[in-house]
């Protein structure tokens, strides 16, 4: 361990380092369940996210359903949640072909 880090950042180091895995050059990490997921760069997400959300899927599903696609075809990165919302919330087709709540007029 680096000597400039101090007793507990060191502890947090050595927990945090349980969670991930190298194979070969490729960085993943271990889900809750023990799925090992792949951490993905930045420009590999929008390629996976658009798989995920209305690629082979073809279903322009909501933000929790793309997050489980993403799961189930073992992608990771930090910003996940952020932004499978923010990618759903973007689409034109889903804004176009949104339910609309109705509300009604005084």
């Amino acid at each position: 361990m680096d000597a400039t880090l101090d007793k507990r950042e060191q502890i947090r180091m050595k927990r945090l380092a349980t969670k991930y895995i190298i194979i070969g050059d490729i960085l993943y990490k271990r889900s809750f369940n023990g799925i090992i997921l792949r951490c993905i760069h930045d420009e590999e997400i929008r390629a996976a996210l658009e798989h995920a959300h209305g690629g082979a899927y073809r279903g322009h599903f909501n933000g929790t359903s793309v997050y489980g696609k993403l799961i189930r075809i073992s992608y990771w990165w930090p910003t996940m949640e952020h932004d499978y919302c923010e990618h759903v919330n973007k689409c034109e087709q889903c804004q176009k072909h949104a339910h609309l709540e109705l509300t009604p007029t005084q």
